[in-house]
């Protein structure tokens, strides 16, 4: 087997992990890959992605501006750039990677979507809401879109189709879709099921299992029971005061 082929093998091997959610295995794959064919831009990018959901964000970072540098009309390069920003809470940096992806694809549906979920965190809410339409004209199935996409518009108060809005979504979550994120969905019902299932694919999806720290050894057990907190709010918020 020649090195083309065994860099074929991993990269095929990367992208298989990568949609099973095993994002540690498919960056592996990847770096393996690239150290057999180095300018390879499907495998930067993908090595990118890989990155980005294990939260290794400079990584990403150099792996899709090397992506760039090789082939400088890379929209998904761009897309991983702009979402690296749009999760550190760069949001005007997020758009213009964006609008650099769109600006080089035009019918790009994630771009469109990340763009709108950027404009949302800006609340520039009806902005949002169009990107998001036209995110849904292009790629119907695009994850979290339909819920976001009303939780957005339940924000400025239009109610036109909500009750069916509602049930399509709940049908959608009982089908293990990424259809909504389970603080959106919140807002819509009180179904604790649908809430319990709609919080299972969110987190399955969205935090995967991360081996980076390594394995964390048990304490031996003691007779005096230790609890421990771990908040983001144990700060001047409603969470810190109820606690």
């Amino acid at each position: 087997m020649n090195n083309f082929e065994l860099a074929r093998d991993y990269f095929l091997d990367g992208c298989s992990f990568f949609e099973a959610e095993d994002f540690s295995q498919a960056e592996n794959n990847f770096i393996k890959s690239l150290e057999l064919i180095p300018d390879r831009v499907s495998t930067l990018t993908n090595l990118s992605a890989a990155q980005l959901k294990l939260k290794k964000y400079s990584e990403a970072r150099v792996a899709a501006q090397k992506a760039i540098s090789v082939e400088s009309d890379s929209s998904e390069a761009y897309l991983n750039l702009g979402l690296i920003e749009l999760d550190l809470k760069n949001f005007e940096s997020a758009i213009e990677f964006f609008d650099k992806a769109l600006s080089l694809k035009p019918d790009y549906a994630e771009a469109y979507c990340n763009k709108g979920a950027t404009l949302n965190d800006l609340k520039r809410y009806d902005e949002a809401i169009a990107h998001y339409d036209k995110a849904i004209s292009l790629k119907p199935a695009s994850d979290w879109v339909s819920g976001q996409l009303l939780y957005t518009k339940m924000k400025i108060c239009d109610w036109s189709n909500l009750a069916h809005a509602i049930d399509d979504l709940s049908k959608k979550v009982m089908a293990n879709e990424k259809a909504v994120p389970p603080f959106a969905l919140l807002a819509m019902n009180d179904h604790a099921l649908l809430h319990k299932k709609s919080a299972e694919i969110f987190i399955q999806s969205e935090y995967p299992i991360n081996s980076t720290l390594g394995p964390i050894p048990a304490y031996a057990k003691k007779e005096k029971i230790r609890v421990a907190y771990f908040s983001a709010d144990f700060r001047n918020h409603a969470v810190a005061f109820l606690t």
